[in-house]
């Protein structure tokens, strides 16, 4: 079991049932001319999220029994930022509204080109990872555990 970080909104939004992916950027960069291949990693993760114990705590010291929400990855691949579909937004928890499926979703491009690009900036741009840079990133699927495995 390895541990994932999530800001406080995507613990939520897992919680909720809004988000079902996530992207985390590969260190290092490939080079250019790397052959990327589709990773092979099916694990349960554990959360490290910034609330433990009923206090604050940093999510990088947080011990694996403290854990409250697993998760059982289904899918990993590799590939740029930029590529994410409106439909992958949708499952990143960049949604208008909470109650109606994506078939009915209206404002679909507004997922990836608004909320998504800010969402990923407010987390990466700092690290040097903006969007504009189309970094390559894991995309990692998951569904909730109940329980430890």
């Amino acid at each position: 079991m390895k541990p994932i970080i999530f800001s406080t909104p995507m613990v939520r939004a897992i919680l909720d049932g809004r988000k079902t992916m996530t992207r985390r950027v590969i260190k290092p960069q490939p080079l250019p001319d790397a052959d990327i291949h589709r990773a092979s990693l099916f694990d349960v993760l554990h959360i490290r999220d910034e609330i433990y114990a009923n206090k604050w705590r940093s999510p990088t010291i947080m011990p694996r029994e403290a854990a409250r929400i697993f998760l059982r990855v289904i899918d990993v691949k590799v590939e740029r930022l930029q590529d994410i579909t409106p439909y992958d937004a949708w499952f990143e928890g960049c949604r208008i509204g909470n109650s109606f499926p994506w078939e009915e979703h209206k404002l679909q491009q507004q997922c990836r080109n608004v909320m998504f690009k800010n969402l990923w900036d407010s987390l990466y741009s700092k690290r040097g990872y903006p969007w504009e840079s189309n970094p390559w990133v894991l995309v990692i699927s998951f569904e909730r555990c109940e329980t430890t495995p």
